[in-house]
């Protein structure tokens, strides 16, 4: 799984579990002092976290410390959860351009697992060397739509140059209680050159 959302619903009683003891994936534990989660798959690069709507920050409110599992540091238990709160998992893929760019119009294929119910929305968003914004293209993905969706997003940029980009995943959902939530997490920035040659495409 490359880019995966899900919420999960703090229950009522959080095992308490020390080292050593083997725990299954989409489970939340503590070991008496921090909260741990166990996530469902693998990311491949980057994670993000929410809770009850707000994206928690990384190496502040939360941190990776193996290939499926999180420490939050931000809270701590007892008292930090609380029962029917809702922890939203964003996990970031490494996409697919980086390096040097052999076509003016490079394209980016991101893979997304969209879940039903869900409003989705990715944005490209593509920076020159200043940071300055020089394309940003946005694909939806609608509420009845659901499993492994690949989205094909196209760059245009206005000279050769040096460029980055990232996706920004923006999903909206409704909680158990009827209120509407927001969530959006950027993934990993990539950097990318068009080559003079390639953007007047010269030959010889």
């Amino acid at each position: 799984r490359s880019y995966y959302f899900d919420n999960y619903v703090v229950p009522s009683y959080i095992p308490n579990i020390s080292g050593g003891t083997s725990v299954t994936g989409n489970t939340l534990y503590t070991n008496g002092y921090y909260y741990y989660f166990k996530m469902t798959y693998n990311p491949i690069g980057d994670i993000g976290l929410g809770l009850n709507g707000s994206i928690l920050t990384p190496n502040s409110d939360y941190k990776l410390i193996s290939s499926d599992t999180v420490q939050v540091t931000g809270i701590l238990y007892p008292s930090g959860l609380q029962e029917n709160d809702i922890i939203s998992q964003f996990y970031f893929t490494r996409i697919t351009l980086q390096g040097t760019s052999g076509t003016k119009n490079p394209k980016v294929i991101v893979d997304v697992e969209a879940v039903y119910g869900y409003g989705d929305k990715l944005t490209l968003i593509v920076r020159d060397s200043t940071e300055t914004i020089v394309h940003t293209e946005t694909q939806t993905i609608p509420v009845t739509t659901y499993g492994s969706i690949q989205k094909i997003f196209t760059i245009s940029v206005p000279q050769p140059g040096n460029y980055t980009y990232c996706v920004l995943r923006t999903v909206d959902y409704v909680l158990i209680n009827g209120d509407e939530v927001t969530n959006s997490a950027n993934s990993p920035t990539y950097k990318f050159k068009i080559p003079a040659a390639i953007f007047y495409n010269v030959t010889g």
